[in-house]
């Protein structure tokens, strides 16, 4: 492979296809290792373009996978694909997310769908040869009307409620009794 050819766009989307085949299939993160570079980075950011969430490297991988761990049945369909090439192709994407999630004890799970678009990064890997991602940006992230994760119940939420009470015991600060 000639390390100095710009990537294409039949490249390119390999990559994408693949890293959500491996995210949707909660795969393990050695299988990532091909498409990946040495030091990637996962982020979204808001509507004013500052960053809410930051993922970096294998360890980010792995918390990004743990917070969707209630999420199963992936399907992610690339809608529209456009490339700015170079040294570093930058990637623009627009997709469908779909998914089934099921709160736990709830007697059903329920499909969610989401709109996304993203901005990826990639470069040819200089001693592997080929594209690898070396981040990728969710720029927009909005659930379809009706398509949105149930809100906990109430069952649930008091669960949430108590993990997020251990985690930060200082939540408690004021509700001491008195004597």
């Amino acid at each position: 492979t000639d390390l100095a050819a710009v990537l294409t766009e039949d490249e390119v989307r390999d990559v994408i296809e693949t890293f959500w085949r491996l995210d949707a299939g909660k795969a393990h993160l050695a299988d990532f290792l091909p498409i990946m570079d040495d030091e990637f980075v996962i982020r979204a950011v808001d509507d004013a373009g500052a960053e809410v969430v930051r993922f970096d490297g294998l360890a980010g991988l792995e918390d990004h996978q743990d917070g969707k761990m209630d999420i199963f049945d992936e399907a992610f369909e690339l809608t529209a694909l456009r490339l700015d090439p170079g040294a570093v192709t930058a990637a623009h994407t627009t997709s469908v997310w779909t998914f089934r999630r099921r709160e736990p004890r709830a007697p059903r799970s329920e499909v969610c769908v989401a709109d996304l678009s993203h901005v990826w990064q990639f470069r040819r890997h200089p001693t592997r040869g080929r594209a690898v991602m070396t981040g990728h940006t969710c720029i927009r992230f909005e659930f379809r009307s009706g398509r949105a994760p149930s809100p906990p119940g109430a069952r649930q939420a008091v669960k949430l409620a108590s993990e997020e009470l251990h985690r930060d015991p200082s939540a408690m600060k004021g509700s001491q009794t008195r004597a």
